[in-house]
């Protein structure tokens, strides 16, 4: 009776907020499209741009059986340490370089194409989970600390815990995989699939980036941000840590360069942000269990804290900090253009294989 109560209680509460969220789109026209028309310009500026040839790279030697070939130097740490079979090194290698998605779709492929089993691709994706050093360097290490080896540090703090985990569930056990060692092909319809399965999941994560941006635009319409301030009483930085834990771009908000709050930007950026987690709850489509995932995000967090507080004074130069109040400009890329390039060809690619498969029907 209580679970029916509750279940029924939750369902009102969920109309309520999206009746509230349609309020908002109505009243606050001017910032619900302002954050639209923000996140329009950081996808086709930013996220199309940094990570379409990874997504499309890495399904090519997944389909085309490289990514054995790819992991092989790195037997014994696979083996010996994170306890998987020796072409899964791959994943971990790209979860942790290319962006947050990457890793998690990587595995979902290969558990749809028979190459791994669910119970080994659920464990992996505790540990090939991470924003690559490119982002880092760029979002934390320039933009806020005017250093990259600010950024840098970041980095390998994720990499030390994400590898801390990986050693930790090893002792969980293997799963039974389907398949041994591939067989390596290379064929036209592997190169037009890759590069449509990568536009295809692209789209995903930018509808959800836009998506979450009116969320963001609807808290800024209420001032939300400014009210937890006043009443907490904290500073402008720790909203901005707040901010980064629902969309991690927010980061690069951050003011003064705090080199104090260097670790919890780590931490925070370990745990990615609600809206990369939904972006990869989308993209994995129901093929694994995001469990063990979601789970081990928080310690994930710790560890990162932790690690980032003992090695980032190594990666500071001390004369940085006397010239923290200096203003530097940043360049504004802008890949517009490319990017609409891109989308066209995707859309080409997608429609020119359906009028193929149609005239075999």
């Amino acid at each position: 009776m209580y679970k029916k109560l509750f279940r029924e209680l939750g369902i009102y509460i969920l109309t309520g907020l999206l009746i509230w969220y349609c309020i908002i789109l109505i009243s606050g026209g001017v910032s619900v499209q302002s954050g639209i028309v923000n996140a329009v310009d950081r996808c086709l500026n930013v996220i199309i741009p940094s990570l379409f040839a990874f997504m499309a790279a890495s399904q090519i030697l997944i389909s085309g059986g490289f990514y054995y070939y790819v992991s092989l130097p790195f037997y014994p740490l696979s083996r010996f340490l994170l306890r998987i079979p020796t072409g899964f090194f791959f994943v971990f290698l790209l979860g942790n370089l290319a962006g947050y998605p990457i890793g998690i779709k990587l595995l979902s492929d290969m558990v749809e194409g028979g190459k791994i089993s669910k119970r080994t691709a659920e464990k992996m994706s505790c540990y090939c989970y991470c924003g690559g050093p490119a982002f880092y360097a760029g979002a934390v290490g320039l933009a806020v600390f005017r250093c990259t080896g600010a950024g840098i540090a970041v980095f390998l703090s994720i990499v030390a815990a994400n590898l801390i985990i990986g050693i930790a569930m090893g002792f969980f056990g293997r799963g039974k995989e389907v398949c041994g060692k591939p067989k390596v092909c290379f064929k036209a319809e592997i190169l037009t699939d890759s590069v449509i399965s990568a536009g295809k999941s692209l789209f995903v994560i930018c509808v959800f980036i836009v998506f979450f941006s009116t969320v963001m635009s609807a808290f800024d319409y209420y001032d939300i941000f400014d009210k937890i301030k006043t009443v907490f009483g904290i500073s402008d930085n720790a909203v901005t840590l707040i901010k980064s834990c629902l969309e991690i771009s927010c980061v690069t908000e951050l003011e003064g360069s705090p080199f104090k709050l260097l670790p919890h930007i780590a931490g925070i950026c370990s745990f990615g942000g609600l809206c990369v987690i939904i972006q990869v709850i989308a993209i994995s489509g129901g093929r694994i269990s995001l469990t063990p995932f979601l789970l081990s995000r928080i310690p994930a967090a710790f560890l990162t804290a932790v690690i980032c507080r003992l090695i980032y004074p190594s990666f500071i130069p001390d004369s940085l900090e006397a010239s923290a109040s200096e203003a530097v400009t940043f360049g504004i890329m802008n890949n517009f253009i490319p990017s609409i390039c891109l989308i066209m060809m995707i859309l080409l690619l997608i429609l020119k294989k359906r009028l193929a498969f149609s005239k075999t029907v």
